[in-house]
């Protein structure tokens, strides 16, 4: 989920070399449709290799439902679940129709629900992986979760961002203590060229380049070249404690 571009770009691109099959899932039909092209290239058109494109807005909660259910009636299973959706727009709190702000929804609700509702196809597998790529433990609880979970009442960038990143850290360390034999883990990518800040407003954007610099900038890595990196660490053979391995970043 969140494959057309950036670090899930780069990590399908790696499976898609490493002989796997991939559903490449996001909103914009052009880049999923070059993503196929370009997993197709990586795979050198090997024939008993399939790749895809699942259409979906992962800032709503019941569309990530549906693509999981549609998924689960084509597969008996799956052996890697990865997750690199994320969502940074600065917009006041407003309701993406389900109760909650499109950034949460992406950067957790989503991610929880598909590792949990695919969780019995990822157990269908001999060695199930999951990987997801947030900021891991980069940011402090939001103070305010036990009487405004959803952000509503304190919204701000900041407040936003740590409570979707932090419940993300708790969730997946449930899922990992839920599903022992599931390798799973939580990653936190440092500064990367992605879209990642594409809904922020110009404004804020340009500030960022001219803090940051054009020098600076062209001196972090690409997503791709992060995702390749992800790929290889998450394709290790090496386990260690209980059914699998978990590590955070």
């Amino acid at each position: 989920m969140g494959g057309t571009s950036g670090i899930g770009l780069g990590i399908a691109l790696e499976l898609a070399r490493a002989g796997f099959d991939v559903v490449v899932v996001g909103r914009n039909p052009a880049r999923g449709a070059e993503a196929v092209r370009r997993l197709e290239l990586a795979a050198g058109g090997a024939e008993d290799s399939s790749f895809a494109f699942a259409r979906s807005d992962l800032s709503v909660v019941k569309n990530v439902k549906a693509t999981c259910e549609a998924f689960m009636k084509q597969h008996a299973r799956l052996d890697v679940l990865v997750m690199t959706q994320g969502r940074g727009s600065m917009m006041r709190w407003t309701d993406n129709g389900e109760g909650t702000h499109a950034n949460i929804a992406v950067n957790y609700l989503g991610r929880v629900a598909a590792a949990f509702l695919l969780a019995p196809l990822l157990r269908a597998s001999s060695d199930p992986r999951v990987l997801t790529v947030l900021a891991a433990g980069m940011h402090k609880p939001y103070v305010h979760a036990a009487d405004d979970f959803a952000v509503r009442e304190h919204f701000s960038f900041a407040n936003q961002a740590d409570a979707a990143c932090s419940y993300t850290d708790v969730a997946f360390d449930r899922f990992a203590t839920r599903f022992p034999k599931i390798s799973t883990a939580h990653l936190y990518p440092g500064v990367v060229r992605t879209n990642w800040m594409i809904e922020l407003p110009l404004s804020v954007r340009c500030l960022a380049w001219t803090l940051c610099g054009a020098c600076l900038w062209t001196c972090v890595k690409s997503g791709d070249d992060v995702g390749v990196e992800f790929a290889r660490a998450l394709l290790l053979d090496e386990k260690s404690g209980g059914g699998g391995y978990r590590y955070v970043f």
